[in-house]
This record gives structure tokens, C-alpha cells and sequence, in this order.
């Protein structure tokens, strides 16, 4: 069995809202889908072991039951809680306060780059959810105009025994908290970003990957060309799940152990998918308005925006995650 998929909108009755984009609001939207509620929709399932509500940094931990009680870390970049500011995340495995979380890992961050960017939707599950900060005064197709989508939780792990699932994306391996159009999954590509994981069975260990989209050889559009992007598909949508692959491969390649990579028990080549994540491979959208839901087959889809102003090429499966 699965987990079943919820759906958090600004616009639900007595969601809270992304008025200034301050970090202060953006902790309050994830702790009131995530931890409390709000109107007549349930939270998620998370707890918040540690909060400092004067400095607005909280870390966020996932059911143990249904997933890994790893952990994530949000805090106001800027300290200042200012106007338009940047909350900075991380991940790890267990916290020991607010401000630790370990193992340690870089840094990075998300946004709203424009005043318009103030409509928000969280999906998720118990385990992992999806942040999304856009806006309805542009098309699918945003034009580089600073939107965003952004991962936090367990991966779907390839290796039933992983210790380690718990991260967040978009990432990088450089505390970082830069912000832009092309730094979220509005503008996801093969090997698009970086994440450092322990390894499977030992974290004491650690490797990089970067997401792999499977179909990118069979695909029908371009992310950066507004030909052959437009209009709605209609026939259904080619879909496979967007992977988690380990950034540094060849034939030789060894884990910890000196083992090839091929046969490795601890450091897999795919360490699994992005929950609810796949690419489509027709393409399109572009011109249409946010947001899109496509249906088939009896599930419904959310079609992640495309940040430039090509196709969109991802989407998210609002039924069921962890199948």
C-alpha cells in the first residue's frame, strides 16, 4: 500500500498566506500543512522537534513509521525576516537542536523573486512533500521569471535496507543562498543539481547524485524554445519516474569499499526516484495557464511549470506515492 497524496493552495479556506514573502510566512505555510492544519484539512504528519520562533528557524521531522524520521532544516537566510527573503534548507538524519542537524550538509534555498510570486501549493505525504511559489499572471511557460518547485523528504528508495533517503532538491554541493529561475525543478534536465547521500548501509560514507531523466533521449520538446511547446497533449502523457543517479560513473568506479560500483550493496547506481516525480516525454503546455491538472487512466497529474520558456517536461501524481 501507498501513502495517499494531499493537497495544500493559498487559495483553500483559511490557508495561510505568501503576502510579502518574508521567511516568517514561509515557515508558517510549511508548519501549518506540515505539523498543524488549518481550515478543515489535516497536516501531513510531520512534528517539529525544534523551533526558535524570534530567529524563524524550525526543523521539520518526517513519520517514523511511515518513512525514515529523518529530518530538514528552514531558517531565514538574512536574519532580518525581511521583505522578498531567502529561507535556506538542509537535511540530515537526526537533529540535536535547532541549529544541528547531522550529518552536516551544505545549504540551499528558496524563494519568490518577483512580488507577484505570492500563490503557493504544498503536496505531500507523510514522508515527502513538494513546495511549489508561483504566480497566475503568467503562462506555464514562466520566462525565467524566478518561480519554483522544490522536493523535501525520503526518496523511493532502490535498496529496501537504506539508512540514508532523507534530502531535498533542488540542491547543490556549495552552501549557496543564490536564487534564480533555473535553480528549482521548474527547470529540471539530466544530471540537474547535485545532492550529497550517506551510503545505504553506512553513513559514515557519502557519495554525490543528480537526477536523471530517463526518457531525455526519446523526447519530443525543447525547455528553451517556444516551437512545438504549446497546446495540451491528447493522447496520454508518456511517463516515467525521474531517478536519483550517482554523479560519478564509469566502468571502473568503486564505492567505499572498493567494490565496483555494478555490484555494490552499499552505493547503487540508481539509489531510487523522486516521489510522485515523472517526466512526460510529448512535451507542451507552454501557453496554457497556471495551474494545469492532467488526468488519465484514473490518476490526476500537476504539471510542474517550465521555468524557461519551453515545454513542461515533469509532473506530479496527486494519488499515490511509495507504491
Amino acid at each position: 500500500m501507498g501513502l495517499p497524496v494531499t493537497v495544500y493552495r493559498w487559495d483553500d479556506a483559511g490557508a495561510p498566506q505568501l503576502v510579502e514573502r518574508r521567511p516568517s510566512e514561509f515557515i508558517t505555510i510549511l508548519k501549518k500543512c506540515l505539523v498543524e492544519g488549518y481550515g478543515t484539512k489535516s497536516p501531513l504528519g510531520w512534528t517539529a522537534p525544534f523551533e526558535d520562533v524570534q530567529n524563524r528557524k524550525i526543523v521539520f521531522r518526517n513519520s517514523p513509521t511511515d518513512g525514515s524520521g529523518g529530518v530538514l532544516r528552514f531558517a531565514d537566510f538574512n536574519t532580518d525576516d525581511r521583505v522578498g527573503g531567502t529561507v535556506i534548507y538542509t537535511h540530515g538524519k537526526i537533529a540535536n537542536s535547532v541549529d544541528e542537524v547531522l550529518p552536516l550538509h551544505v545549504y540551499n534555498s528558496i524563494f519568490a523573486q518577483t512580488v507577484n510570486n505570492t500563490q503557493w501549493v504544498i503536496i505531500g505525504t507523510s514522508r515527502s512533500f513538494y513546495l511549489i511559489v508561483n504566480n497566475t499572471s503568467k503562462p506555464m511557460a514562466s520566462g525565467t521569471s524566478g518561480s519554483g518547485t522544490w522536493w523535501f523528504g525520503d526518496l523511493d528508495p532502490s535498496l529496501p535496507y537504506d539508512q540514508s533517503t532523507m534530502m531535498a532538491f533542488y540542491a547543490s554541493t556549495n552552501n549557496t543562498g543564490g536564487t534564480g529561475w533555473n535553480l528549482s525543478l521548474d527547470y529540471l534536465a539530466n544530471g540537474s543539481g547535485q545532492v550529497v547521500l550517506g551510503d545505504a548501509n553506512n553513513d559514515i560514507y557519502s557519495a554525490e547524485y543528480q537526477l536523471y531523466l530517463p526518457m531525455d533521449g526519446a523526447k519530443l520538446y525543447s525547455q528553451t524554445s517556444a516551437s512545438n511547446s504549446q497546446g495540451v497533449p491528447v493522447t496520454n502523457l508518456f511517463l516515467a519516474p525521474v531517478l536519483v543517479k550517482l554523479k560519478t560513473l564509469n566502468s571502473g568506479t568503486q564505492d567505499a569499499f572498493d567494490t565496483l560500483i555494478r555490484f555494490s550493496e552499499s552505493r547503487p547506481v540508481i539509489r531510487g526516484a523522486i516521489a510522485g516525480l515523472y517526466e512526460f516525454a510529448q512535451g507542451g503546455y507552454s501557453d496554457q495557464p497556471w495551474p494545469q491538472i492532467h488526468t488519465q487512466q484514473g490518476r490526476s497529474y500537476w504539471i510542474i511549470r517550465q521555468g524557461h520558456v519551453g515545454s513542461c517536461n515533469v509532473c506530479i501524481d496527486l494519488d499515490t506515492w511509495y507504491e
